[in-house]
């Protein structure tokens, strides 16, 4: 049996635990990135400089030594590689079992002995240690890593008090991200080369790191006092800029947003996006997801980015053009996912190649319609029933609003709506 010791070295490996020390002392071998085996050449041991998972196991499994350490940054449990190199030896672990391998030691005379045993050593993380040094706590952070990964940070920011983010040399990026969603006079605290001699703390704001030319490897913590988790349904429309635009209002958004159905993690359109009002409670909404605004009119798609910017989401995509065509460029650049969650506030005409499309895209798709014509009811419905989606509803919402006239009060009614639902949840990729 090989004993796999993956240890977090903290954010400076010079500076590993005594624990973490005493199981890179008895190693035979060594393994990982430059940076992280160079200061323990002095131990004198083997050394392979790799860090690729599948590498990693490789070097283990064709090595006739039978200890092995391999130095990770940071802690192994927190955004760590710790997790993908463990993946890659389980499945190394379990190619050696496999029958073909077992029936080959039998015939050569072999003993069944090169699976890996691997143990996780904790080391200091840079969170711990960010915070250390601001002598915060982080039991309440948002914790965030942008390091070679996609993330909603306005999302994280708008709705904790303290967000904490690793990132990886895109600071001016994630400035102009929270610039964008209103963000650009929160304080912003900057942690560099953590626990080394150059170790560098600075607090400035998100506008400034915008602006930065920093391209340093660095950690954040941002700080929004006026923070809401809360997940609004049926906003009043006088909270978003409106124009000239025609808005869903209040009342049917809070029965559309209902019968949309919208889980954190979803992937949602609004086609026919109008100033943005569904779009928004969207957001809200899918805060782990992502929504992508449809909107053939200009002037249309400045409202969205405004009341985006207004109620602080920053997991929105706007986009100008004319649905179905517009979501077929996108998704011939690789960059529209497969929605879980559609909503049609006006097709253009081309209600049937838009149900045609998203339904192709994910045949569990939840779709909601909103219609005022009679003729908009029945085609969307004789659409519905030909795709063969399931749960056809339709119902209708009439509201009257009580408007002061003279000393007395007199209700007034709006049009009224058509809310067509239909179909199920979820694509495969979010099965």
């Amino acid at each position: 049996m090989k004993q796999v010791f993956i240890i977090g070295t903290g954010p400076n490996p010079a500076q590993v635990s005594g624990r973490a020390l005493a199981h890179l002392q008895e190693a035979e071998v060594l393994i990982g990135a430059a940076r992280m085996v160079e200061p323990f050449a002095y131990l004198g041991k083997t050394v392979y400089p790799v860090y690729q998972p599948d590498k990693v196991a490789q070097v283990i499994k064709e090595s006739s030594h039978s200890r092995f350490a391999v130095p990770v940054s940071g802690d192994v449990g927190f955004f760590s590689a710790a997790a993908g190199i463990n993946e890659a030896l389980q499945e190394a672990n379990s190619r050696e079992i496999s029958s073909r391998e077992i029936s080959n030691r039998e015939r050569a005379g072999q003993q069944p002995g090169h699976r890996m045993e691997v143990h996780f050593i904790p080391g200091l993380s840079s969170l711990a240690s960010f915070f250390a040094k601001l002598k915060m706590s982080w039991q309440d952070a948002a914790l965030l890593s942008l390091h070679g990964a996609a993330g909603d940070i306005a999302g994280q920011v708008r709705r904790h008090r303290k967000t904490f983010c690793l990132t990886g040399n895109n600071l001016p990026e994630i400035g102009q991200t929270l610039v964008k969603a209103g963000y650009g006079s929160l304080p912003v605290y900057i942690g560099e080369n953590l626990d080394y001699e150059n170790e560098q703390i600075t607090k400035t704001t998100a506008a400034a790191l915008a602006e930065s030319s920093r391209a340093s490897l660095a950690v954040l913590l941002i700080i929004n006092e006026d923070f809401d988790s809360r997940v609004r349904t049926g906003i009043a429309d006088e909270e978003f800029f409106r124009g000239d635009i025609p808005m869903t209002k209040a009342e049917v958004r809070a029965v559309t947003l209902a019968k949309l159905a919208v889980s954190p993690g979803d992937i949602c359109y609004d086609i026919g996006a109008g100033t943005g009002s569904v779009t928004v409670e969207m957001a809200l909404a899918a805060y782990g997801g992502q929504i992508f605004a449809i909107e053939q009119k200009g002037e249309a798609i400045a409202l969205i980015e405004e009341n985006c910017r207004r109620f602080h989401v920053g997991n929105v995509t706007p986009v100008l053009g004319q649905a179905p065509a517009a979501l077929a460029t996108l998704e011939a650049l690789e960059k529209l996912p497969a929605a879980d969650v559609v909503f049609i506030g006006g097709s253009g005409g081309h209600m049937k190649e838009i149900l045609e499309y998203v339904t192709a895209r994910n045949p569990r798709v939840r779709i909601v319609i909103n219609a005022i014509a009679l003729e908009n009811l029945a085609s969307s419905l004789e659409f519905l029933t030909a795709l063969g989606l399931p749960a056809i509803e339709v119902i209708q919402v009439s509201v009257a609003k009580a408007n002061k006239v003279a000393e007395l009060h007199m209700m007034m009614a709006q049009n009224p709506i058509f809310i067509i639902s239909a179909g199920g949840k979820r694509s495969d990729s979010h099965a």
